[in-house]
């Protein structure tokens, strides 16, 4: 696997909607270790009406918030791509919750 994450040799990873993961990596080819992460759960929108329409109170970020972070965050990312707003939570519930409350 590869991204902007520099952690080497992730084999696998098992996340939970609480935010939290297990990560199996083999660094450098070695033992398989076993790590227990935090995560903020994430998901990628075209426009943050749905997010807007639902009253959900969330955050305008000009960063990724720590996965520590309480709430929602909205990101707005750069580039032409149609994904251009990363939204995100401490936990999955609110955040699909904000998504579906707004879209219907």
């Amino acid at each position: 696997m590869w991204g902007w994450d520099p952690t080497p040799g992730i084999v696998s990873v098992w996340a939970t909607p609480s935010g939290d993961a297990t990560v199996w990596r083999r660094p450098g080819g070695g033992a398989l270790l076993t790590e227990q992460e935090r995560f903020r759960p994430w998901l990628l929108l075209a426009s943050i009406d749905a997010v807007q329409a639902s009253g959900a109170r969330y955050h305008v970020v000009a960063h990724d918030p720590p996965a520590d972070a309480v709430g929602m965050a909205v990101r707005e990312l750069a580039g032409p791509g149609a994904l251009r707003y990363l939204v995100s939570a401490d936990r999955w519930a609110p955040l699909e919750q904000a998504i579906c409350r707004g879209a219907s």
